[in-house]
């Protein structure tokens, strides 16, 4: 029973579940209907609405084809307007360009302006080409017209007046365009001047005639510096250009024609070529020393010294090497003739080549006497005679170079300075200089000398002193051999200018000896006591010398065979040696 009634309610509940379901439904149909009710008013205001934005675009539409209608011939109007003027003004400013016609006379400048005003104002790219053109072409006209004027006038016959006036002009024509044609037309001139006369084949174009080449070179300088005065003078805007700029630019140029005529003779081939550069370098010394008188202007000429130099090397690198083909007792005569003509020519051109060209040929003389010297082995007495030879004319040469300084310096018909500034990086005092480190030169290499000689004569001195080691025993002989041995040991030497020095080592090698091994060592007899006595008085007479040590201890001895006694330490040490003697 119990379930029954279970199971009933499971069913009542069941059934009021799907009572409300139902009534659910119901209720979610109501609103479906009600929705469905509404989007179809919506939908059918909608398709109001979109009718009426039809009809509203189609009106736009007719109204947009109406404006781009209007706007089309609004536009094809303008343009034609445009057009019609642009046609307009350029036609007025070709006929404005047209009627420019700049003339040879002051007011043509007037000309310009208008044409530069119609340059800056125009708009067309095609008339700009032909404005510019225009311009160009005027200018050039007018300046080729006011320069063959005053080249009529300096060449032909100089109308002062005339020359003035267009020299204003061209004044004028260089400030108001703001270019340098006077320094260009004088450069320009110059040059075909130059070309005419130095560079073809008329009989102007002649290396032996430097003369001629450097004339025409002055005579353009001064053409052009009056020129110059004459236009800096002419009325017009005071600075505006720098005249003495244009007259060193000017002469810039003309060095740089004389280095090509300077490198035309350095590359002929003409035996006479060294000649040729000589004879051009006096020239352009004098050329540069009138232009720094004249003109207070400094040109350099590093190119000509430099050809000069080298030229002169080979020159006188033959002249060394053909003295030494010559005998060895001519080789200072010829050194002393190629120094001179070195020192000549270093002091002539010392504006132009600034190098020490005798360093060089102190080198190549003292190189090759070393190694001749050096060849020697002095195993016979000509050798030492011709080393002693060789110290001497060394010596000589150098009193010769010190003479030479001062002969070249102050002699007028040697002397060819130039007043003119010295070449910067130039020796102030080159010939000096020269001389001084050739002197220094010469003396190193000639003291390696006077050290042999000293050797050689220390080495005979020392050969001598083995006669003395007999004195003892032949008082007489050892006396007389060794006056003879020694004289004619030292006449060896005496072509030395040291003989001096020579001598007084042959004489201090022998006193030292006389007085250390044979008064010191030995107890002398009366006879040998004697021939000592003369052979030291023989001997002062050989060297020319009365200070001998050994002359002391002689005279001691001879004391002590008188019964003497002198209070000195020599004295003592001799006087021993006899008191201890049995």
């Amino acid at each position: 029973m119990d379930a029954l009634l279970n199971r009933k309610h499971q069913l009542q509940n069941k059934l009021d579940m799907l009572h409300a379901k139902k009534q659910s439904k119901i209720d979610q149909d109501a609103q479906v209907a009600r929705n469905i009710s509404q989007h179809k008013e919506t939908l059918v205001q909608l398709n109001i609405d979109l009718i009426g934005i039809r009809t509203v675009l189609i009106e736009k539409r007719r109204l947009i084809e109406k404006l781009q209608s209007e706007i089309e011939i609004y536009k094809k109007e303008v343009i034609k307007n445009a057009e019609q003027k642009l046609k307009t003004q350029y036609i007025g400013i070709v006929d404005e360009m047209n009627k420019i016609r700049p003339s040879m006379t002051f007011s043509t400048f007037g000309e310009f302006a208008k044409l530069k005003i119609l340059i800056d104002n125009n708009v067309f790219n095609r008339l700009e080409k032909r404005l510019n053109a225009k311009y160009i072409q005027e200018k050039e006209k007018l300046k080729v017209y006011i320069l063959n004027q005053i080249d009529k006038r300096i060449d032909g016959e100089r109308v002062l007046h005339e020359l003035v006036f267009y020299m204003r002009f061209l004044r004028k024509y260089d400030e108001y365009f703001e270019e340098d044609v006077i320094g260009d037309y004088m450069c320009s001139r110059l040059l075909s001047g130059f070309e005419y006369h130095f560079m073809s084949d008329r009989e102007s174009n002649r290396l032996d005639r430097p003369e001629w080449f450097f004339d025409f070179i002055q005579q353009r300088a001064k053409e052009a510096k009056e020129l110059f005065e004459m236009y800096e003078n002419m009325p017009g805007e005071s600075g505006s250009l720098d005249v003495h700029n244009g007259f060193k630019r000017f002469v810039s140029k003309a060095m740089e024609l004389t280095e090509m005529k300077s490198k035309e003779v350095s590359e002929c081939n003409s035996k006479q070529k060294r000649n040729l550069m000589l004879h051009f370098g006096r020239e352009a010394i004098k050329f540069c020393s009138e232009m720094h008188k004249k003109y207070g202007i400094a040109v350099g000429t590093v190119s000509i010294g430099d050809a000069l130099h080298k030229e002169q090397t080979i020159y006188f690198s033959k002249r060394i090497s053909a003295i030494h083909e010559m005998k060895y007792r001519k080789w200072f005569e010829g050194y002393k003739d190629v120094s001179r003509e070195c020192l000549m020519y270093m002091h002539g051109f010392r504006m132009l080549d600034t190098g020490c060209m005798m360093d060089d040929v102190i080198r190549w003389i003292v190189e090759y006497n070393r190694v001749f010297l050096e060849s020697l082995r002095y195993v016979n007495r000509e050798e030492i005679e011709v080393l002693c030879r060789t110290y001497s004319e060394f010596e000589m040469y150098k009193e010769f170079l010190i003479e030479q300084e001062s002969e070249i310096v102050f002699d007028s018909k040697l002397n060819i300075s130039v007043d003119m500034p010295e070449i910067e990086g130039s020796k102030k005092d080159v010939l000096h200089y020269a001389v001084q480190r050739s002197l220094e030169d010469v003396s190193k290499f000639n003291s390696e000398s006077f050290r042999m000689i000293m050797k050689l004569a220390a080495n005979d001195a020392n050969n001598i002193l083995r006669i003395l080691g007999r004195f003892v025993y032949n008082p007489s002989g050892t006396a007389r051999n060794l006056i003879v041995e020694a004289g004619r040991e030292m006449d060896d030497y005496r072509q030395c200018v040291s003989f001096s020095a020579v001598r007084r080592c042959f004489k201090e090698k022998i006193d030292e000896y006389v007085l250390e091994e044979v008064i010191l060592k030995h107890r002398l007899d009366g006879e040998q006591y004697f021939e000592l006595v003369d052979m030291i008085g023989r001997l002062k007479e050989l060297f020319e010398d009365d200070e001998w040590k050994c002359e002391i201890g002689c005279k001691y001895v001879g004391d002590i065979f008188n019964g003497r006694e002198i209070d000195e330490p020599l004295f003592r040490i001799i006087n021993g040696l006899y008191e201890n003697e049995t």
